[in-house]
């Protein structure tokens, strides 16, 4: 099991930083940031999420935002597309298929059970329900058969 996205393993953060082009979004410093910003159809808001300076900020910035109407019904499948544009890219690819077998988990102190686990005293034995590990695990599959 892999359980924390830092170190060798911090390209598994959606705040590790690998510019890319997002949809109508431009270019996102990071998979945090175009996540963030496609919360919003609020223009504005979308322009100063992605322009953030780090991705800290676009996260808080996100939060604050007007949600898309829809929002809730949609975020993972939205979160599922930027990983998947993110590992389009060849060496970041080549990364998470490494991890190929474990179980990749987003280990967390910050009480985010459920994009990840959160691993402090208080949380521990609470139920998480992992999405970020989850769908990172999908991408990976999906890269390993076609790369097979």
């Amino acid at each position: 099991m892999i359980d924390s996205f830092t170190g060798k393993y911090s390209f598994l953060s959606n705040f590790y930083v690998c510019p890319m082009e997002y949809w109508d979004l431009g270019v996102c410093a990071t998979s945090e940031h175009a996540y963030q910003a496609s919360k919003t159809d609020d223009v504005e808001w979308r322009g100063k999420i992605v322009s953030a300076a780090m991705p800290g900020l676009a996260k808080r910035l996100g939060s604050a935002a007007p949600l898309r109407d829809n929002w809730d019904n949609i975020k993972v499948s939205v979160m599922l597309r930027v990983l998947e544009n993110k590992f389009s890219n060849p060496e970041l690819a080549s990364l998470l298929m490494n991890t190929n077998p474990h179980y990749l988990v987003e280990g967390n102190r910050w009480h985010d059970r459920e994009w990840g686990v959160c691993m402090c005293h208080r949380c521990r034995n609470m139920v998480s329900t992992n999405k970020l590990g989850e769908l990172l695990m999908v991408v990976r599959d999906k890269l390993i058969t076609e790369f097979n």
